[in-house]
């Protein structure tokens, strides 16, 4: 598995950053996390792409000119896989958080 400092690298760079989300997929299934958290969290990029897509949707409409809409479809790709890269990695690292915290206040 990736690590998390690598995936806060790897979320810059455009369509690499997609495997962040197999990487965030494979975290709660090793750490065997509750699905709750990971449903919340799928919520949450799914408001996400909303928020950056229905106005390119609205604008798709208002554009008479293709390669006006081409244009912003491009150019709204990037975000959409930055947006979903960093909330997986945020997600990973407030878990990563939670989990050590447990674990110093575990009695050795």
């Amino acid at each position: 598995m990736i690590s998390l400092k690598k995936q806060k690298v790897i979320k810059y760079i455009p369509i690499i950053q997609f495997i962040t989300l197999f990487c965030w997929g494979k975290y709660y299934r090793k750490n065997n996390l509750k699905y709750s958290d990971y449903f919340k969290t799928f919520m949450k990029m799914v408001v996400f792409l909303l928020v950056i897509n229905i106005p390119r949707m609205i604008l798709h409409f208002v554009f008479n000119s293709d390669l006006l809409d081409n244009i912003v479809f491009y150019i709204s790709i990037y975000p959409c896989f930055l947006g979903l890269a960093t909330i997986a990695v945020l997600d990973q690292e407030q878990h990563e958080k939670t989990l050590k915290s447990q674990n110093a206040n575990e009695p050795q």
